[in-house]
């Protein structure tokens, strides 16, 4: 028997976390509010990450707090690239691929448009919705409360978000 089988016959499993993936694992019965821990939980790269990646090529400069094609800037292949790279015609992709392997925004309006020619924001949006449904999915079995409530919440809006 495990620590944590052990700890459940003797008391109520808590969550003190706002990562969804600790809860589904550890299935407690309850898990917090606290704002502090909710929002950290909210900047977890696993969770922000493919928003963030649909905003790069989707958003403006003032609403997302950097400049488009930051990440392609720098060099990271990000989720709508990577469809792009796999769904364009050939002379796109050699492009987009010279776009990573370069860093900077030279081809930036090209790579907008493969990007936007392929689907690929669609297409990481519905990843990121994805996500968030499994997330929420591994909420069931925890007791309806204000602090499951919240954590619904938080992967609603790691999805809905526009910055």
């Amino acid at each position: 028997m495990s620590k944590l089988e052990t700890l459940r016959g003797m008391t109520q499993v808590v969550a003190d976390t706002g990562d969804i993936d600790a809860i589904a694992t550890h299935r407690p019965v309850d898990a917090t509010t606290n704002p502090s821990l909710l929002l950290k939980a909210a900047q977890m790269e696993g969770y922000r990450r493919l928003v963030d990646d649909a905003l790069d090529y989707n958003s403006s400069a003032a609403a997302l707090g950097k400049n488009i094609g930051d990440d392609l800037a720098e060099g990271k292949p990000t989720l709508p690239l990577i469809h792009a790279m796999r769904e364009s015609a050939p002379e796109q992709r050699e492009v987009l691929r010279e776009a990573v392997r370069n860093g900077g925004l030279a081809d930036i309006d090209a790579v907008v448009s493969a990007i936007e020619s392929t689907g690929s924001i669609a297409y990481t949006a519905h990843a990121a919705r994805t996500e968030a449904d499994k997330a929420i999915a591994a909420l069931a079995d925890i007791p309806d409360s204000s602090y499951k409530d919240a954590l619904v919440s938080l992967a609603e809006f790691a999805v809905e978000r526009d910055y």
